[in-house]
């Protein structure tokens, strides 16, 4: 009988704060501060900020003349992410084991005198942190024709950095096929432009119906690798360019 008893802690402190003012300008803070026990020491919290604000140009005084709007608002926000991606308990540590074929060694250089030891399983990287999401975004909203159309536009840039995979292995099972470490392994960016548009109406008293149609753009670029990394982009066909 064997067995290997893993325990994974996850540690938060957040705090919020919102602000509105007459209705026409709306900020909200985060701030929150993470550790996770799949990190080494050194690495293993992460402080996450994020904050978003609008402005109600219809709520202001200049704007009320102009009763084709009924609701008119600009927000933006910017925040920040942290990711553990299902780090296993054990990945900072290099670890070793007995048991397999290749953990019986011949001591005395005797053909039949083998002695179990102990074999490299997994290799640690004690320096893998947190993936980092980065989020960006500017957006517009707006209603019109007394609420039965409305429409939001908005354009997001969400950066992730220090992507965490599984490390390439450059030599064939070395140390016996040990397991490599998940590490931080490069940077992403996606870009893109989101839009809907709904229109309300009623026939009679009881039916209410609403129709939506929604265009979203999507952009992703690869922006770093680590050294000695490559990127393959597969076709549906199987071939890589």
């Amino acid at each position: 009988n064997g067995g290997s008893p893993y325990q994974r802690s996850l540690f938060s402190q957040f705090g919020r704060r919102d602000y509105s003012y007459a209705d026409k300008y709306l900020v909200s803070a985060t701030l929150r501060r993470d550790g996770a026990s799949v990190f080494d020491a050194d690495h293993r919290f992460g402080t996450f900020p994020s904050v978003t604000a609008g402005w109600r140009i219809s709520e202001e005084s200049f704007f009320k003349p102009i009763t084709f709007f009924n609701d008119l608002k600009f927000r933006g926000g910017w925040g920040k992410l942290g990711s553990i991606n299902n780090i296993g308990a054990t990945n900072a540590y290099t670890l070793y084991a007995s048991g397999a074929g290749y953990s019986y060694y011949s001591i005395d250089g005797g053909a039949n005198s083998a002695t179990q030891g102990f074999y490299q399983s997994q290799f640690g990287n004690p320096a893998t942190t947190w993936e980092q999401d980065i989020i960006s975004n500017v957006g517009l909203d707006m209603t019109i024709l007394n609420n039965k159309l409305s429409f939001s536009f908005e354009w997001y840039k969400k950066k992730i950095s220090g992507l965490l995979f599984r490390k390439q292995s450059l030599i064939a099972n070395y140390a016996g096929g040990a397991t490599q470490p998940i590490i931080n392994s490069g940077d992403i960016q996606n870009t893109g432009l989101d839009m809907n548009a709904t229109y309300r109406a009623k026939i009679g008293s009881d039916f209410h119906f609403d129709v939506t149609a929604n265009l979203t753009t999507y952009k992703s670029k690869i922006v770093s690798l680590p050294a000695g990394y490559k990127y393959q982009d597969y076709s549906s066909s199987g071939s890589t360019r």
